[in-house]
């Protein structure tokens, strides 16, 4: 009976050892996947979350500006249109195509939906102007120097109200917003600064 019991005994603490060790691997195994979880999946999730409604974000911006070039103003010529928009197309492109880029992602998503909204009425000059100061506010990368309207308000500037171009002070309220110059109501010396600036003739 003593070896019975003795043997009893170790088969018992046999399998209380065997328990602990399986406990063990079972809280290591957890612990390893919960950092798994943590550290690698879930942010990788995250990511492909946050890609997936950039490029849908990125794609509605797109369709808006496609719509955009086919409404050309009848203030605005061919030359003109194609120019601003083609530069606006670039700041999208360079701004707003990089996750890293957005700075404001709710503020993205109105701007795709005022966007919308704006192609429905009348668009012309302004609504070029709006979506340069909506992207200069969503991306962090520096892209204003570039805007495209300067040339426009120029000419507005020297016919204002005429052809339902802008009246001469509200252009040269843009001008001076838009440059940081001030030439007055001087056309001439608008033009040559504009040129210089871009190297356009």
């Amino acid at each position: 009976m003593e070896t019975g019991e003795l043997f009893i005994g170790r088969r018992y603490q046999f399998s209380l050892l065997s328990g602990l060790v399986f406990v063990t691997i079972a809280a290591l195994i957890l612990s390893v996947g919960a950092t798994v979880w943590i550290a690698v999946i879930r942010p990788g999730m995250e990511r492909e979350r946050l890609w997936q409604r950039h490029c849908a974000l990125c794609r509605a911006a797109h369709a808006c500006l496609d719509r955009l070039a086919q409404r050309r103003p009848a203030d605005v010529t061919r030359g003109e249109w194609e120019h601003v928009v083609g530069w606006t197309y670039n700041a999208k492109a360079n701004c707003l195509e990089c996750p890293e880029y957005i700075k404001d992602y709710p503020r993205f998503e109105r701007f795709v939906g005022e966007f919308r909204e704006r192609l429905a009425g009348e668009v012309n000059i302004e609504t070029i102007d709006w979506i340069w100061d909506e992207i200069e506010a969503i991306s962090s990368l520096p892209w204003g120097e570039h805007r495209p309207t300067v040339r426009i308000w120029i000419r507005a500037l020297e016919h204002g109200g005429e052809r339902h171009l802008p009246s001469k002070a509200e252009a040269l309220k843009r001008l001076r917003h838009r440059t940081g110059q001030d030439f007055g109501d001087d056309v001439e010396k608008w033009r040559q600064w504009f040129e210089n600036d871009t190297g356009s003739g």
